[in-house]
Formats: C-alpha cells, structure tokens, sequence
C-alpha cells in the first residue's frame, strides 16, 4: 500500500507491506501517498471500475 513514510509503522504493524509510491496497486485496492498523488492513481481506478463493469 501507498503512504505517507510517517504511516509505515502503522500500515506494517497492521500486516500491509508500506510503498513509497504515487500509485500502488494490489489486487482490486488502489492506493497513493496522499492526495497530490491523485493524477497518478485516479486513472488506474476508473479503468479497474470500467473493467469491472464490462465483466459483468
């Protein structure tokens, strides 16, 4: 998952692998640092959403 470095504890105590990326993808979840990041991540979003749609 995509955070800020400051949460990287907190997201690794929790089980998750921290990624300092803009945009990180891992099965159906999305995830950037923060919301600056959100050219980088809202595309792969929408395209994951599209695909969902025409799959159904």
């Amino acid at each position: 998952m995509a955070t800020v470095p400051k949460c990287k504890f907190d997201l690794e105590i929790c089980g998750g692998t921290f990624v300092n990326e803009a945009c990180v993808i891992d099965g159906n979840m999305v995830s950037g640092r923060t919301f600056h990041d959100n050219g980088q991540y809202v595309g792969p979003w929408i395209k994951m959403l599209e695909a969902a749609r025409d799959a159904s």
